[in-house]
């Protein structure tokens, strides 16, 4: 049987080894902290240096893509082919709408497109807008100019009355109604063209030129032997004669 003495310090041993466990045990924790927090800031230095890796591609292809000089202006246009003073802006296979006769009665994408005879040429201004056909100063000029002091005056005259505070006289601007009426009866005058509700636009009939140029020969052969059973000649050159000697 253990002594009192004996006793006490078998319990003095226990805290001891406790006491070691519970140390080890915090220790173990703060080096795993630790692992944890470089394995973080790790991650971390991972993803900027990704970041900024891409921010340092997007750039070089964007120093590759833009001049230095024009960069912050405008992006460079590179001539089209064949002389062209702006990109080709040929369409491509699915975007073609223009069909051609691919023969048998089938229709096909156009294959080929006609270049513009004008390519490398810069278009004046005078062949696109219309120009004054008539000098500076002339008789029309001078009645624009007096129709436009005239509008001003008005806009002018019904600005102050509605400053004022009273309402602007309306006899000189017409009413939605009149000028609708008016309208009305200008359209009136002009001739509308119509079309015939029976027509119907031809189909395509996928036909190449040889085929319909074929088609109309075999008709006009049906036609002929049709017309010489009839009359009960034997060749056209009998029927011609009947009817130029008769």
């Amino acid at each position: 049987m253990k002594t009192f003495q004996q006793f006490q310090e078998s319990i003095e041993q226990r805290r001891q080894q406790l006491a070691q466990r519970q140390n080890d045990a915090a220790d173990s924790f703060k080096s795993r902290a630790k692992q944890y927090t470089a394995n973080l800031q790790a991650k971390r230095d991972a993803e900027e240096d990704r970041k900024r890796m891409k921010d340092e591609i997007k750039q070089e292809l964007a120093n590759e893509a833009y001049d230095a000089e024009v960069m912050s202006r405008s992006q460079i246009k590179k001539t089209g082919e064949g002389g062209r003073i702006g990109a080709e802006r040929k369409k491509t296979e699915p975007e073609k709408r223009r069909m051609r006769a691919a023969g048998g009665g089938k229709m096909e994408p156009a294959k080929t497109y006609k270049s513009r005879k004008d390519i490398g040429q810069q278009r004046q201004a005078s062949t696109r807008v219309q120009q004054p056909e008539q000098e500076r100063g002339s008789a029309r000029e001078r009645q624009l100019a007096a129709a436009k002091a005239e509008r001003r005056k008005a806009a002018q005259a019904r600005a102050a009355a509605k400053k004022g505070g009273a309402t602007a006289s309306t006899a000189s601007k017409p009413t939605a109604k009149q000028a609708e009426k008016t309208a009305s009866q200008l359209l009136a005058k002009k001739k509308k063209a119509t079309v015939s509700p029976d027509y119907k636009p031809q189909k395509a009939s996928g036909l190449t030129r040889k085929e319909r140029n074929a088609l109309t020969r075999k008709g006009e052969r049906a036609l002929r032997d049709l017309v010489l059973q009839s009359t009960g000649k034997k060749s056209e050159k009998e029927l011609k004669h009947k009817f130029t000697s008769g």
